[in-house]
């Protein structure tokens, strides 16, 4: 009997280990494909910041094989614009808006978290005469960077990659906002 009682003790622990090595290696596989499921609890802007950059490239990673929607746009811009938003597991992990101008161009790119924004790219290039001209070429590009925490704006690097006061800057977080809003409303119209 102590034997039997052993062995199953034994076997008890054996199993054990196995499910928690295969639930360690679960994870190890997940965090190379999936998002993580939370954000930093507490903003240390460069921990947050390693982590945006982090997601940034996970995110482009899973947009490769993601489930990709496009919708035209022809009221936002004088030469209208397309949106991309790619799905992962049903959710949306990255929207790009391409809108064309008489004078210019900009692209849009945000990247989520949980459904939550994290970061937003945008580039504007400037024509040096309308884009219908012959030879028309860009004369100008401008980039930004815009880092957000629980989809609060916390850091915004302009094109020279300078930190911006956000004190100064009005309603920037709230504009991006809304553009992502706009975007997601169009993409389910």
């Amino acid at each position: 009997m102590k034997y039997f009682i052993i062995i199953l003790i034994f076997a008890f622990v054996a199993c054990n280990q196995e499910k928690k090595q295969k639930v360690i290696q679960k994870e190890n596989n997940k965090s190379k494909t999936e998002i993580s499921k939370e954000q930093p609890h507490k903003l240390n802007k460069k921990e947050a910041i390693a982590h945006i950059r982090d997601m940034y490239a996970k995110i482009n990673e899973l947009a490769s094989t993601a489930e990709v929607i496009e919708k035209e746009m022809m009221e936002e811009s004088a030469e209208g614009g397309q949106i991309k938003a790619y799905k992962h597991n049903g959710k949306i992990i990255k929207i790009i808006v391409f809108a064309f101008g008489e004078t210019g161009r900009a692209t849009k790119e945000y990247y989520f978290e949980n459904e939550k924004l994290i970061f937003a790219f945008t580039k504007e290039d400037y024509y040096d005469r309308p884009m219908y001209v012959e030879g028309a070429k860009i004369s100008k590009t401008d980039e930004n960077r815009y880092y957000f925490y629980n989809e609060e704006l916390f850091l915004w690097l302009d094109p020279d990659k300078n930190e911006i006061d956000l004190n100064k800057a009005e309603n920037i977080s709230e504009n991006i906002l809304e553009d992502v809003n706009k975007s997601i409303e169009t993409l389910q119209n």
